[in-house]
């Protein structure tokens, strides 16, 4: 009976020693929280999505936190005023509807009535639905480190008005249909990316896809802009934009550049430019790019030397066998004024 007793209390030590062990406290907490036990070979759990509360909305409602519309609104005036940084108004695939496109304002922006307008603010992000019938569809002025993207805006006399801002993103957006499409006044290293700029109408001088004024440094990439009556693009003292790998078609005149040597029309680095659709070059050595350059219209008297034969040419590229803008004697770009 002696050993049995002694294999019991041995089994009892332990067990006890176990059961301490689990009620020991672990890393301590913060308040609100709880302490998990991870093993080293567990794998750190994936980010939670970003997700904004959905609620109702109002005309000419005053946004100061993030967060997703619920419905469509009709309005007299504006549709929202964002009045905060750091905001994002995600528009749940709604879309503004404004009263009509006032009278002509030009060259001042028209702002009766705005869909989404934000001034003075950084950090402010609206995406995902659609404004339609107002004065300018969105308004930014004095902004930072903000974006439109995958907004849709029609029938109004400004589709987008970018001014006075700085480092403005505008992507994956279609502004169809305005009196104006996409304006950028006095707004310096912003970017515009895989948008539609398209049939836009006239009311002089209106009828352009994108217009950029007194603006510098704006990356502009990968953006269809298509049977717009009057100006596809058109810079007016604008500097040190680069432009390329853009569709234009069907506009009257496709581009306009007054800014004499400053822009540049196609990518440094790849030797890429555009695809203009009245484009009469040939590619004789069948590597996309046409031989001639494309002679940008305008007294700036730029050109983009490396234009595609095809639309969405980079995206089929074929390397040369023969490059004729690489030649053995360094020299510029052909026909870049420098």
């Amino acid at each position: 009976m002696r050993p049995l007793v002694a294999r019991l209390g041995v089994l009892a030590l332990i067990a006890a020693v176990a059961c301490q062990a689990a009620q020991a406290p672990g890393p301590s907490a913060g308040p609100g929280t709880s302490a998990v036990a991870v093993s080293a070979s567990a794998s750190p759990a994936p980010s939670p999505t970003v997700s904004y509360p959905v609620r109702e909305g109002t005309c000419a409602m005053r946004v100061a936190e993030s967060f997703t519309l619920a419905n469509d609104l009709t309005c007299a005036g504006d549709g929202m005023v964002i009045v905060s940084d750091n905001v994002t108004v995600d528009l749940g695939g709604h879309t503004l509807t404004g009263p009509g496109m006032g009278p002509q304002t030009w060259p001042l922006p028209q702002l009766d009535t705005v869909g989404v307008r934000v001034g003075g603010h950084t950090g402010v992000t609206i995406r995902n639905g659609k404004t339609t019938a107002f004065s300018t569809g969105i308004y930014f002025i004095d902004m930072v480190s903000s974006s439109i993207e995958s907004v849709t805006t029609l029938r109004n006399r400004f589709g987008f008005y970018i001014h006075a801002s700085q480092k403005i993103t505008v992507k994956d957006s279609d502004v169809e249909f305005n009196i104006y499409g996409l304006h950028l006044q006095s707004s310096d290293d912003c970017v515009l990316v895989n948008n539609l700029l398209a049939r836009q109408t006239y009311n002089s001088p209106g009828g352009y896809g994108l217009y950029l004024y007194a603006s510098s440094r704006n990356r502009i990439t990968d953006n269809t802009i298509d049977s717009n009556i009057n100006w596809g693009i058109w810079f007016s003292d604008a500097k040190e934009n680069v432009i390329f790998h853009n569709n234009v078609v069907g506009n009257n005149p496709p581009v306009s550049d007054n800014t004499e040597g400053s822009n540049v029309w196609y990518d440094k680095q790849t030797k890429e430019g555009n695809w203009w659709a009245d484009y009469k070059g040939k590619d004789a050595d069948n590597d996309s790019i046409g031989d001639t350059p494309y002679p940008i219209l305008g007294p700036g008297g730029m050109v983009d030397p490396y234009p595609f034969v095809a639309k969405d040419g980079w995206k089929t590229k074929r390397r040369s066998t023969i490059d004729h803008y690489e030649p053995a004697a360094a020299r510029p770009p052909r026909g870049v004024t420098i």
